[in-house]
């Protein structure tokens, strides 16, 4: 997955191009305020890639207007799904470019300003978005982080809508094994562990807490996935991805044969799970980090509880 090293992205310019959408994707009634100058702004390049705008200059919009240039064959992106983005962002009184690069954003009201601009946009399309500054991107921020353009400065927006994924676990509830600690969820889905006087299983033990209906992870796949490890021995979480708010995304192997894979331990749990399921493994030692390791956890037994979010490149 490409991160954009750009100040503007890097700091958080590009939540206000978070992608949002409908509570389902099946109920999604486009909403964006199509026209105005978004239809004066012609995009050449490949869908993904680096891209061209051109359109007259200067530029000047004192509203903010979207219009999908090249509408996507693909699901519509639902609300509290995660979606991967290509986005360029352009001056629009000079057409130089400001920044650009994907994110990974979840769909959410963050960012009001523009949460027309994709609401419920399917999966492929193209989108450019002309306005003011102040409402793509927020006058507190621009005067925070001293940017080189004010809040009344029209920028222009291309966003390649190229994938979303599952904010959270959404499977069906199963009942969870006995011997291991019990879950809770925060209302965001990030998980809590209660544990009981029990020792460390002594093997492997893989318990659904909720089972999808989602395709199923293949060895060598790369999973989209939230995850939160915890040391048996101390009882405390030395890994989350619910900290940062941003999936992970994981090759389904063994990372003692295959470069770049997980603990023997995680990639048994993970393969053969099925999108939308939820999680928890107990990890005995000799199949979690050797000792050795450059972690703070080698040669413990460890508890995962992780969500399946998607697979790249699925349909």
């Amino acid at each position: 997955m490409r991160t954009s090293t750009g100040f503007l992205l890097a700091s958080g310019l590009l939540v206000s191009v978070a992608l949002t959408g409908c509570t389902t994707a099946s109920s999604c009634a486009p909403t964006w305020s199509a026209g105005g100058l978004a239809d004066a702004v012609s995009v050449t390049g490949s869908f993904g890639g680096t891209v061209e705008a051109t359109f007259p200059l200067p530029l000047v919009q004192s509203t903010a207007t979207t219009a999908i240039i090249e509408a996507g064959e693909g699901e519509r992106v639902a609300k509290g799904e995660f979606a991967n983005a290509v986005v360029t962002i352009i001056d629009a009184a000079t057409g130089t470019q400001i920044d650009g690069g994907t994110v990974t954003q979840q769909v959410n009201d963050v960012a009001p300003r523009l949460t027309t601009a994709i609401e419920c946009a399917p999966i492929g399309s193209r989108i450019v978005a002309v306005g003011p500054a102040s409402e793509l991107i927020g006058s507190d921020f621009i005067e925070a982080n001293a940017l080189s353009f004010g809040p009344t400065d029209t920028l222009v927006y291309v966003i390649d809508v190229v994938d979303a994924f599952l904010g959270r676990a959404n499977g069906a509830d199963r009942l969870p094994q006995n011997g291991l600690p019990t879950i809770s969820l925060a209302p965001d889905g990030r998980p809590g562990f209660t544990f009981t006087n029990a020792a460390p299983p002594a093997d492997l033990r893989v318990s659904v807490l909720k089972e999808g209906t989602g395709a199923t992870v293949a060895e060598g796949d790369t999973v989209v996935m939230h995850y939160t490890g915890v040391s048996w021995e101390t009882r405390t979480v030395f890994d989350t991805t619910w900290e940062a708010g941003v999936p992970a995304s994981l090759l389904a192997a063994d990372g003692t044969v295959v470069e770049g894979g997980v603990v023997p331990g995680f990639a048994q749990a993970l393969i053969g799970q099925t999108v939308g399921s939820q999680v928890l493994v107990s990890i005995p030692a000799e199949l979690a980090y050797p000792e050795g390791s450059s972690t703070a956890v080698a040669g413990q037994a460890l508890l995962f509880v992780f969500d399946v979010l998607g697979i790249q490149g699925s349909d």
